[in-house]
């Protein structure tokens, strides 16, 4: 409970953070107090300094418990990802190009805001100027992308520009 305290009271109400503790275990006998527990979890947030402020926060708390129950605490965080940043005269790039094709099914091209995709993708963005971005269909049916699927000429044209614009800036 008190992880989420740090969300809800050191965060800014509009950035996305989350703490989630996905495991919690005391090996040993059901009957028996363990000597130690581990606890192990996720921290998502999309900017550094709530990466690092979460942290801190949560070093805090351990050190403050540690003294209130009188036991020592070990945190071992570890900050798998990068948050990942589109470079903006790229993704300004990027856009214009997919608009200049003037592909029949590209209706609307969206800004979905901050989002956490691509773990691998951010460590590449953070070397090269870089765009990611998802191509969404409300027909679920477009999102079988099987080379024998009658769905994946359609989206032929827009997938080769996708690999020129790539190659172009790499």
């Amino acid at each position: 409970m008190a992880l989420q305290s740090i969300v809800l009271r050191r965060i800014n109400p509009f950035d996305a953070a989350s703490i989630s503790i996905g495991s919690f275990d005391g090996k040993g006998q059901f009957n028996i107090i363990k000597d130690s527990v581990t606890l192990e979890g996720d921290v998502r947030c999309m900017s550094d300094e709530n990466r690092q402020l979460i942290e801190q926060e949560i070093q805090r708390l351990c050190d403050g418990l540690a003294k209130v129950y009188h036991c020592e605490i070990e945190l071992d965080y570890q900050n798998d990802y990068p948050v990942l940043m589109n470079d903006p005269q790229l993704t300004q790039q990027v856009v214009k190009a997919i608009q200049n094709a003037e592909i029949q099914e590209v209706n609307e091209i969206l800004d979905g805001g901050q989002q956490n995709p691509s773990g691998d993708f951010a460590y590449y963005s953070i070397e090269r100027p870089s765009c990611f971005f998802y191509r969404l269909s409300l027909n679920y049916r477009h999102f079988l992308l099987s080379f024998d699927c009658c769905y994946f000429q359609k989206f032929f044209r827009l997938i080769v520009i996708i690999i020129t614009i790539c190659v172009y800036f790499v």
